[in-house]
């Protein structure tokens, strides 16, 4: 069974911006590398660019990542002349540094400093372009609108910039933002920016985007464009939405997903209600683990002890194996009492493997008396690590 992504990063850095933080210092760096980045750690700008700057003067293979932090150093002092001066050592003394792009970045922010609008369109660097339009927003909307579409609609973006255009898109008020947000969302700019779209959405949690989500995956026939837009519909908190696609959608897999995604969102009365009238096994199945996924042990709990079918109580019987041996370790061996198909002692036997749980599965393998369970019980002690698993297996040799 497919299981679906269940949480989508929430917190993601969109925006593309110069490196802030210098990798801590190695047995290699000398004293003036660690003296610059603590002083930068302690935002003492001063006394980092003395120590930087005595360490480019030195030059050697690590001067261009020395440039690089007098220049950072520079700039937060207040002297963006002096930065974009030491940026422009690093690229003549070092035009091959693995700090080029860093430098780029930071050269573009010194400048946006001093109020000097770099033309996004000069830049080879698509992430670099990113950040030259974020800043364009605020002197020039409709121009960064028409350069952030042909950023997307390109081949040639990769899907990493893509994100960051559609994120600097939501964070737009700019009358064109919308409507080209809407229009990615709908796949006019190809798949893969869609399905970041759809993401996009739900992260807001609008109104207005809960019910372009519910329409795109109503009208969508692409599986991963409706998985984008049942996540989309998680992360913005829409589980009426969810239910309904749960309860009354044609296909079994789309079911089973929202089920799942209604288990992150911990939808426990709902997924009752889908559990009572569901008659898919699939589908059941899937409501059990978002059940699990919810935290609903007792719920669980009572299915594998009570519920009808025996492949339903199999089912809940294995997922009390992850909950622990203090919360369920005691009801497995009930269950391995009351269980009569072959099913539910083998889900019993796997939930106590999952557990590690070699004193009981040890005490079922003394009391058994059916030869071919007694055989499946020692095979799974034989597989635990536990010291006392081995003891019995040692015993189990002399015998």
């Amino acid at each position: 069974m497919r299981i679906t992504k269940l949480l989508l990063p929430i917190v993601i850095v969109f925006c593309t911006s110069a490196l802030a933080t210098p990798p801590p210092a190695g047995p290699g760096d000398d004293e003036l590398y660690r003296r610059g980045s603590a002083a930068i750690d302690a935002k003492n700008w001063n006394e980092a660019i003395d120590a930087f700057r005595a360490m480019a003067a030195k030059g050697g293979p690590n001067g261009d990542r020395a440039w690089y932090w007098l220049a950072y150093a520079q700039k937060r002092a207040g002297r963006p002349g002096d930065a974009l001066a030491s940026l422009g050592q690093l690229e003549q003394n070092y035009p091959d540094s693995k700090w080029t792009d860093d430098a780029e970045a930071l050269e573009i922010e010194v400048r946006q400093s001093l109020g000097q609008q770099v033309a996004p369109e000069s830049l080879d660097d698509d992430e670099l372009k990113v950040l030259a339009i974020t800043s364009l927003m605020h002197s020039d909307p409709e121009r960064a609108m028409t350069l952030l579409e042909k950023v997307l609609v390109s081949p040639k973006s990769s899907e990493e910039v893509k994100e960051q255009s559609l994120f600097v898109l939501s964070q737009s008020s700019s009358p064109r933002a919308r409507p080209l947000l809407e229009s990615a969302a709908r796949g006019k700019m190809g798949t893969d920016v869609q399905i970041s779209a759809l993401e996009m959405l739900g992260v807001s949690r609008r109104k207005e985007n809960r019910a372009l989500l519910l329409e795109v995956m109503q009208k969508t026939t692409d599986p991963k464009v409706k998985e984008a837009a049942m996540d989309g519909l998680m992360v913005s908190g829409d589980h009426e939405s969810l239910f309904a696609i749960a309860k009354s959608n044609p296909d079994p897999d789309v079911r089973s997903d929202a089920a799942e995604l209604l288990g992150a969102m911990k939808a426990t009365n709902e997924l009752d209600q889908l559990f009572k009238s569901e008659k898919n096994g699939d589908v059941r199945e899937s409501i059990i683990d978002g059940m699990f996924v919810a935290g609903n042990v007792e719920w669980i709990a009572t299915l594998a002890k009570s519920d009808a079918d025996p492949k339903m109580r199999a089912s809940a019987i294995e997922m009390l194996g992850p909950v622990g041996s203090r919360k369920t370790g005691d009801l497995l061996i009930q269950l391995w009492k009351s269980v009569t198909t072959r099913d539910e002692k083998e889900a019993v036997l796997d939930a106590l493997f999952v557990q590690g749980n070699a004193k009981a599965l040890i005490g079922l393998a003394k009391s058994e008396p059916d030869r071919k369970l007694r055989r499946e019980i020692v095979e799974r002690i034989a597989m635990l690590k536990d010291p006392e698993a081995q003891v019995y297996m040692m015993q189990f040799l002399e015998d």
